[in-house]
């Protein structure tokens, strides 16, 4: 149960706390890799607490690590042929 000074974070929030894609945020919650989510009414909320449990538990060491998705092979690199 969150504390009495944990906040409810947005997608959006969540995905600026992390520094990743809020597409990344909304995959990670289809797929059940993600942090704990709350819905109020329909939509998806975070308890701060349990996104920084989350990454803690995804460090080395801690008691699961997601993976982030890595880039596809032979992505560009922004470089044009021949520079």
């Amino acid at each position: 149960m969150p504390g009495e000074d944990d906040v409810l974070l947005s997608e959006q929030q969540v995905s600026e706390l992390l520094q990743l894609h809020v597409q990344t945020v909304r995959n990670r919650r289809r797929d059940g890799t993600g942090p704990k989510v709350t819905w109020v009414g329909r939509y998806p909320r975070y308890w701060r607490s349990d996104v920084l449990a989350w990454l803690e538990s995804s460090q080395p060491g801690g008691e699961q690590a997601p993976t982030l998705p890595s880039r596809p092979a032979g992505r560009s690199t922004g470089k044009r042929k021949g520079q």
